[in-house]
């Protein structure tokens, strides 16, 4: 598997190095014992991460690093999987489509920026770009898809996702979503946001297959644009999705659950809903309903700071400092591991709990209590070490509270208090981090030269 532009050694290189070697030593046109061979590995490997706590003892440290040991051990396992399924799946293809297909992947499970770990529910991202096939070869192209979608969730729990809109598309579509000056009138938008998509996996992509003119000029068309459209589009409110910026300002937050999307509208951290429980410092009324979006408040933000990070710049060029970076990286991994709870709580309740059937974005408070009511007290302590013991942020008397009744075990006085003030305290501090980071006397929007499109 190849990487560019990245140069640095990918995280499965470090791992599994015997079982990649034995591997490499299975005869490629026997995919059947590949394929026997890595269902064995990924069943090993996922028992014994499986049998790993939910919540460490304490935030186990890799280079000064706090990070989540059943998490990383699932993404290194996840990463091993796919590289070597994809080889199979290259290998089933007729010389004719390779020889044309340009298949790259991106996202948390891939890119090299993550060195955290993924949740259960992450999915493999990729796209194929064609040029010159015939209707026959397309459509064989897509069968095969549709089977590896299906066995890599059946044989090793991956979901893999693959929308008729961007995940295959012809050269001559790719043209039509990336070039401005072909789009039709009032479509120029959408091209844009197209541009802003690819921009921001322009630095961390991993090549599958490489086809070097689909892949020049897909990136030709991205190296204009600024560095500063990475926060655009991963919190500001110009990209396709929910992000930070637009439940700020009150678009509601759309969830998903058996294939229906419904709009909550009681979001923690959009200025509605605070304006709407507070009068200055006092608290109005305790809601009967709220939600809390862990993957657009935080982690989304945490992967718009690993990002620019990654392809070079510093902290304070990005316009947080070094105690920000270390909360937000601890908040981060907090919902990664309320995501991994919801999930094998469901799962443990037999309610089918499945990638494609539920949303694990989001938490709201009937979830949380029933987290809680459950938790062990490896959980309790987590929970206090992330959320309130930290030096950066203050103290404040409501998670003295909650901290007093979490320790007395008063589960009832505790819940609501003690998870709408992570709320609070979380939205506030992501508010400080995106307020920095969209500045526009920041460092890093003055040597991008260029505003963002919009500022949240």
């Amino acid at each position: 598997m190849q990487t560019k532009p990245d140069k640095k050694r990918n995280h499965s290189s470090k791992n599994y190095i015997s079982e990649q070697k034995y591997f490499d030593g299975i005869d490629q046109k026997n995919s059947k014992k590949q394929k026997e061979y890595l269902t064995e590995i990924f069943t090993q490997n996922s028992l014994k991460i499986d049998r790993m706590p939910i919540i460490p003892d304490r935030l186990n440290q890799k280079k000064s690093k706090p990070y989540h040991p059943r998490l990383f051990s699932r993404q290194m396992l996840n990463k091993y999987i796919i590289k070597n399924y994809i080889t199979i799946f290259l290998n089933s293809l007729p010389e004719r489509i390779k020889n044309k297909m340009f298949m790259f992947g991106f996202g948390r499970t891939l890119s090299n920026y993550n060195d955290i770990g993924v949740h259960i529910c992450s999915d493999f991202d990729f796209n194929i770009i064609v040029r010159n096939l015939t209707n026959k070869d397309l459509l064989l192209l897509q069968k095969r898809l549709s089977v590896l979608k299906k066995e890599m969730w059946r044989e090793y729990k991956i979901e893999v996702e693959i929308n008729p809109a961007f995940t295959l598309l012809t050269f001559d579509q790719l043209t039509k979503n990336t070039d401005i000056s072909l789009a039709k009138k009032g479509n120029e938008y959408k091209v844009l946001q197209n541009l802003m998509f690819y921009k921001l996996i322009e630095k961390s992509y991993i090549i599958f297959n490489d086809d070097k003119k689909i892949r020049e000029y897909l990136f030709s068309k991205t190296k204009p644009l600024p560095d500063i459209v990475i926060i655009d589009q991963l919190i500001g409110i110009n990209g396709k999705h929910y992000t930070y910026g637009k439940l700020k300002r009150g678009d509601g937050l759309g969830i998903k659950f058996q294939d229906n999307i419904r709009k909550v509208e009681n979001v923690i951290g959009s200025t509605e809903f605070i304006l709407k429980l507070k009068r200055g410092n006092e608290l109005l009324l305790e809601p009967d309903e709220w939600y809390f979006s862990m993957k657009y408040l935080v982690n989304r933000t945490y992967d718009c700071v690993s990002i620019l990070s990654y392809i070079g710049y510093t902290l304070e060029q990005i316009g947080i400092t070094e105690a920000d970076m270390k909360y937000l990286r601890k908040v981060h991994i907090m919902m990664l591991t309320f995501q991994e709870i919801k999930y094998v709580r469901l799962d443990s309740l037999r309610f089918g709990a499945t990638h494609e059937k539920c949303d694990f974005t989001y938490i709201k408070n009937t979830t949380f209590t029933e987290s809680m009511k459950t938790a062990s007290t490896n959980f309790l302590k987590y929970f206090m070490e992330i959320m309130i013991k930290q030096k950066t942020i203050p103290y404040p008397d409501d998670l003295i509270l909650a901290e007093k009744h979490i320790k007395n075990h008063e589960y009832s006085k505790a819940l609501w208090k003690g998870f709408y003030s992570l709320g609070r305290r979380t939205a506030k501090i992501a508010d400080k981090l995106l307020l920095q980071i969209h500045n526009p006397n920041s460092i890093l929007r003055k040597q991008n030269r260029q505003p963002p499109i919009q500022s949240v």
